[in-house]
């Protein structure tokens, strides 16, 4: 299957999925622990979101479960990663192509404070 198809193939899927989730009910959505509007935010999220936040907390120490302790944070960290405008520069340095400053990440200060608890816990 050639690469377009493919896109084409996921993008049908996505949209799917989210019409799904979007006919979900207030009730519903409480039990995942979700508003719409986080849930909106969640499925106009790029598909390499995760993937990028991900690889830039590694820059700061910070691995996959420290991000997901605290689903809050977890939440506006992803809400931060898709809706910035550097994400393209983003991606291209955490495939290790392009040059991008971790310090400008949208999400830098939550990685830091990440960094801070982390090593704070392991002091003690």
């Amino acid at each position: 299957m050639c690469r377009l198809a493919r896109q084409f193939k996921t993008f049908l899927a996505r949209q799917n999925e989210a019409r799904t989730l979007r006919a979900m009910k207030d009730v519903e959505l409480s039990d995942l622990g979700l508003s719409k509007p986080e849930l909106n935010s969640l499925i106009g999220a790029r598909t390499t979101t995760r993937l990028q936040l991900v690889e830039m907390a590694k820059n700061f120490g910070i691995e996959e479960a420290d991000i997901d302790k605290h689903r809050w944070r977890a939440l506006d960290i992803v809400h931060n990663c898709g809706q910035c405008k550097s994400a393209r520069a983003c991606f291209d340095f955490v495939a290790g192509t392009g040059r991008f400053d971790p310090d400008t990440c949208p999400n830098a200060e939550h990685y830091r404070e990440l960094a801070r608890q982390k090593d704070d816990a392991a002091q003690s």
